[in-house]
């Protein structure tokens, strides 16, 4: 009998255990590609996924394709970049796994020069619907892991587990502002998995606001990627692969040192 009550114990017991839920396992991948009026890939262009509550940055690669992880909902998808109308996704939908979500045709912005003059003109965002074809033709700027600028150059891997640390702006040994080298203060700091798929995003100021922090669910292989800018344009990511542990007691206090330029 006494055997029996305990059975009946443990068995209310494991009806109770509540499973443990990451939020990552709530994440949908979504992909893109962005061309021009030709069909040539448009890289390195920003793209901003805006909910009610959150806001995610994520760039193109070499190849055109954007690559990121977003929790189910709609947002508004502004795209820009430097001589292309800033195009918007007023209402971009998230309900499930889509790995060739959209595909964005952006129209050079008109310049000056077409009215005489020299100088670029900004224009109104252009608002395309979310209703795009679920089509990305060219085969190879599917491999938006095989992006062929700073991303795929050596790196030293961070042997800090820890997803958090400070950027500075270097060449070689020499570390100064960006504003030495001619680039805005502006840099965008993106958390990516393994396979490059940006999963969340900071925006830092190099005088006010160098260090970062990002959190993650489960242990793994992670990218830390820096955008700088010149000119409100984004220069070539530059990309450091690292790792994470939860369990990680030390301080994170990396410094990550980033080169104002694509090195050769």
């Amino acid at each position: 009998m006494r055997l029996r009550v305990i059975a009946i114990v443990l068995s209310t017991l494991a009806s109770l255990v509540i499973p443990v839920v990451n939020a990552q396992d709530h994440l949908l991948p979504v992909e893109g590609v962005l061309v021009d009026e030709t069909g040539a890939a448009i890289p390195h262009a920003k793209l901003v996924f805006k909910a009610e509550s959150d806001a995610l940055v994520a760039y193109t690669s070499i190849n055109g394709v954007v690559s990121v992880m977003s929790a189910a909902g709609r947002y508004a998808v502004t795209i820009s970049q430097f001589g292309f109308a800033t195009t918007k996704l007023a209402d971009f939908l998230v309900q499930s796994p889509n790995v060739d979500a959209f595909r964005v045709v952006l129209k050079v912005e008109p310049t000056d020069t077409d009215r005489g003059g020299m100088v670029p003109t900004a224009m109104g965002a252009q608002t395309v619907t979310s209703e795009l074809p679920n089509v990305i033709a060219d085969e190879h700027a599917r491999e938006s892991t095989k992006q062929r600028d700073c991303e795929t150059l050596k790196y030293a891997r961070h042997k800090v587990s820890c997803l958090c640390g400070e950027v500075s702006v270097c060449a070689g040994d020499i570390c100064g502002g960006p504003s030495v080298y001619g680039l805005d203060d502006v840099i965008d700091v993106l958390l990516r998995d393994k396979h490059a798929r940006t999963l969340q995003s900071k925006t830092l100021s190099y005088e006010k606001q160098r260090k970062f922090c990002f959190d993650a669910d489960r242990d793994g292989e992670y990218q830390i990627v820096f955008m700088l800018h010149k000119k409100g344009v984004a220069e070539p990511a530059v990309v450091f692969p690292t790792g994470f542990k939860k369990t990680r007691k030390k301080p994170c206090d990396s410094i990550y040192m980033v080169e104002p330029v694509c090195p050769k």
